[in-house]
C-alpha cells in the first residue's frame, strides 16, 4: 500500500470548500483513494488556525480534524522532541 505525506495546504483545501484549491484537492484524493495518508499533530496543528480563522468552518475544522485522527487509512505521527530536532536538521 502507497504512503503519501499531506500537509496543512492539502487538509485545508479539502475542509474549506471556497478554498481556490479545493477541486485539484478533491481530485487528488480520488486518486489516493487505496493509500494510506501520512500527517504529522505538527500538521493539524497548523490546520486548525488557518480552518478556524473563518468562523463559518470552526465547527466544521474541529469535526474534520477529529475525523482525520480517527480514520484508518490516515497515519498521524505524533509530536515528539526528537521528531522536532529531527526537522530542524532538515
Amino acid at each position: 500500500m502507497n504512503r503519501v505525506f499531506v500537509d496543512a495546504f492539502y487538509w485545508v483545501a479539502l475542509i474549506h470548500r471556497k478554498d481556490a484549491s479545493n477541486g485539484a484537492v478533491l481530485n487528488f484524493s480520488r486518486m489516493l483513494a487505496s493509500a494510506v495518508l501520512v500527517t504529522t499533530d505538527e500538521v493539524l496543528t497548523e490546520v486548525l488556525p488557518s480552518a478556524l480563522s473563518d468562523q463559518s468552518l470552526r465547527s466544521e475544522a474541529v469535526v474534520a480534524v477529529r475525523g482525520i485522527l480517527s480514520a484508518r487509512n490516515v497515519q498521524v505521527i505524533p509530536r515528539t522532541h526528537a521528531g522536532f530536532l529531527d526537522g530542524l536538521s532538515l
